[in-house]
């Protein structure tokens, strides 16, 4: 397979999202409290519900659903204005970008989750009496892919040891449509892990994998730790010194730079609030790759270091 080319460009559409994993001074918060429109607190988002854009004004953040005390973030774009940085559209949507240096822009947080899932069918437990879990790998059959309110809903019918159960998931668009349809049947793994019910969560992945020929159709994480077995056959890493502070970053918080390998020599390297491409390892289409939140340093003390948000789907062309 030939070498693909990765294109890189500022992540700025209107997402909306899995609850993001927000750490504020020593403790994490729950970001589904004051969540998005359709949300309650500590429960599942209404993957239907109408979002609005994400809006750069160029001032201190606000809090917004996602939002919790940690150390400030601005939107102040402290770069050299350039042709690719003269955007005067008030709606965060993708772009084309020319300056490398936009990979380490502190573009500030993400309103929404990546993904949005509602696992309201799924009975959780407790561990340890404060670990709060729902994990299951499951047979499903598709039973609907539609577009709603700027988000790719696929809702699935789940065996679970012959309890039916639903599931569903809710992604952002891409150019081409998902490389899925209603009627196929698929593998689905998720994992969800949150310290307790008002304290944060630490693990959201899920990953859905075609049931005829075990191809990788969606993959996303939103967590600290990247869990291999979740982009399998793909290996993501995490570059913490390609944006990191001269000085060591005691005091600071920069970008990470997500790397998407498919093993056939192609590399997709996404940061913060970016996308990128990558031919898959075997079958068709291609990979598109959404990166949210991907930080490191001061404002995730002290539970953990820092927060991935990135989404991989298999597209068809049209």
């Amino acid at each position: 397979m030939s070498m693909h080319l990765t294109l890189l460009t500022p992540y700025r559409a209107a997402l909306v999202w899995l609850p993001a994993l927000v750490l504020s001074g020593c403790g994490q918060v729950d970001p589904n409290a004051g969540g998005p429109p359709g949300s309650t607190d500590g429960q599942d988002t209404d993957a239907n519900a109408t979002r609005g854009p994400l809006t750069d004004t160029g001032a201190t953040d606000t809090d917004s659903p996602g939002d919790t005390d940690s150390p400030t973030h601005t939107d102040t774009d402290t770069t050299t204005t350039t042709d690719a940085d003269t955007d005067t559209d008030d709606s965060e949507t993708f772009g084309d970008t020319e300056s490398p240096d936009s990979t380490c822009d502190d573009m500030g947080l993400p309103q929404w989750p990546l993904v949005e899932v509602d696992r309201s069918d799924w009975p959780s437990s407790t561990k340890n009496d404060f670990i709060v879990l729902v994990e299951f790998d499951v047979a499903c059959t598709i039973t609907d892919v539609a577009t709603v309110a700027n988000q790719v809903v696929t809702t699935m019918d789940c065996d679970d040891a012959g309890t039916p159960r639903g599931f569903q998931v809710a992604i952002p668009p891409a150019d081409d449509p998902v490389a899925w349809a209603a009627g196929e049947t698929v593998q689905v793994a998720y994992s969800y892990r949150e310290l307790d019910y008002d304290f944060g969560i630490f693990r959201n992945d899920v990953s859905i994998r075609r049931t005829s020929d075990g191809a990788l159709l969606l993959a996303s994480m939103d967590q600290e730790t990247i869990n291999a077995d979740t982009f399998a056959p793909l290996t993501v890493t995490a570059d913490e010194d390609h944006c990191a502070p001269a000085d060591g970053g005691f005091e600071e918080t920069w970008n990470l730079l997500i790397g998407v390998n498919n093993g056939l020599g192609s590399v997709a390297d996404v940061a913060h609030m970016e996308r990128g491409e990558l031919e898959p390892n075997s079958g068709e289409g291609l990979l598109v790759i959404d990166v949210g939140e991907a930080r490191v340093g001061l404002a995730y003390c002290c539970h953990a270091t820092r927060h991935i948000e990135a989404l991989v789907r298999r597209t068809l062309p049209r």
